[in-house]
């Protein structure tokens, strides 16, 4: 979803960084959300 977002701003290898930078931070605010609730 926030790899479609990015593909027009930046190169592939950025793209890929940032998408897979974006999985672990759903992940932690997945974990984090679950903690606070």
């Amino acid at each position: 979803m926030f790899c479609y977002i990015y593909l027009r701003q930046f190169d592939v290898t950025m793209l890929q960084m940032l998408c897979s930078i974006n999985v672990y931070v759903l992940a932690i605010w997945q974990i984090f959300v679950l903690i606070k609730s």
